[in-house]
């Protein structure tokens, strides 16, 4: 049986629902979803928004491109870069246990890499200067030609060992999924287990998220909505890509997750409860530095000054946190 959390609304067909939210607030989150989705070509979405006073959710349009299928709340979906939340995460709750130390050089665990000296932190961070594989020409060659086939961490991290540096460790910010990577394979092998079952014991289970999971093939469990892209494209006629493997993002966009979950997850990452000590909870809210400037290329005359800054799994801007 299919639930929906607290309050929902199908684009174009009312379902009020008490959410604890007054109602001024409720009818402003309803326009503002609308307004939000209608400027999308996405067939779907689904949107929630948690305080103290209650939770809002809106389930807009539709499961899929032929719009069949109206969207639910509760689809599973695979949930792209917050798994980088779960992963840097797991990484300080080991750093928590004295299993290792942020200070590390990324050299000790994972030999040979473009800036080797980088630290747990930087990479962490976003700061190391490591290249991310999912630039490298040859590797979106190979995925977008076979989508389904599977990735080894180690095969994707090898794609940019021979590459240059972008900078010295520490001086600018460059989002690179090579660092998430790069961490998963230094999880595993602080822990001896793999990254799933270090997730499910450290943080999925502890919290309770039943629908949260790090994959190990392409399933995808039901219900879920369709995914659609135009990467790799010819055209611009978007091609179904639910099913392909996701092994090609590992610990940097995997996994798996849905609403209810999310919701938890959103207020476990605020306050650190049930997953970090409030020491490092605190280090994880004072690691945003916007004096560290932005990456724009080899080209760029002068670097970013940023809007936004990079810290320990979370990006900052205006006060707003997110992965």
């Amino acid at each position: 049986m299919r639930s929906v959390v607290s309050s929902a609304e199908v684009y174009g067909v009312e379902r009020p629902v008490e959410n604890g939210l007054n109602a001024a607030t409720t009818q402003a989150l309803h326009q503002s979803a609308r307004a939000a989705f209608a400027a999308t070509s996405a067939p779907g979405a689904v949107m929630a928004v948690r305080t103290a006073e209650g939770t809002w959710v809106a389930a807009l349009g539709y499961e899929d491109w032929a719009r069949t299928v109206p969207m639910a709340a509760d689809v599973n979906q695979r949930i792209g870069s917050v798994t980088k939340t779960f992963t840097v995460t797991a990484l300080l709750q080991l750093a928590e246990r004295g299993a290792l130390s942020l200070d590390d050089p990324i050299e000790t665990y994972v030999p040979g890499m473009p800036n080797g000296t980088a630290t747990l932190a930087q990479l962490a961070e976003m700061r190391s200067g490591i290249p991310s594989y999912t630039f490298n020409q040859s590797f979106q060659d190979a995925l977008f030609a076979d989508p389904d086939a599977p990735w080894t961490p180690q095969q994707l991290v090898d794609l940019v060992k021979q590459e240059a540096p972008l900078f010295p460790p520490g001086d600018m910010v460059f989002y690179s999924n090579t660092n998430l990577v790069l961490l998963g394979m230094v999880i595993e092998q602080i822990t001896g287990e793999p990254i799933e079952t270090v997730l499910a014991e450290q943080i999925i289970k502890p919290l309770g998220l039943e629908h949260t999971l790090m994959p190990t093939d392409a399933t995808l469990a039901e219900p879920h909505a369709r995914g659609y892209t135009l990467q790799g494209v010819e055209g611009r006629q978007p091609v179904e890509a639910t099913d392909w493997n996701p092994s090609w993002a590992w610990t940097a966009g995997a996994m798996i997750s849905n609403l209810n979950d999310l919701l938890v997850w959103g207020e476990a990452l605020g306050t650190g409860k049930g997953i970090l000590s409030s020491a490092t909870q605190a280090r994880r809210l004072a690691s945003f530095d916007l004096t560290i400037p932005i990456y724009r290329g080899p080209d760029a005359q002068a670097p970013q000054t940023p809007a936004r800054a990079y810290g320990l799994g979370l990006a900052r801007a205006l006060d707003w946190i997110w992965p």
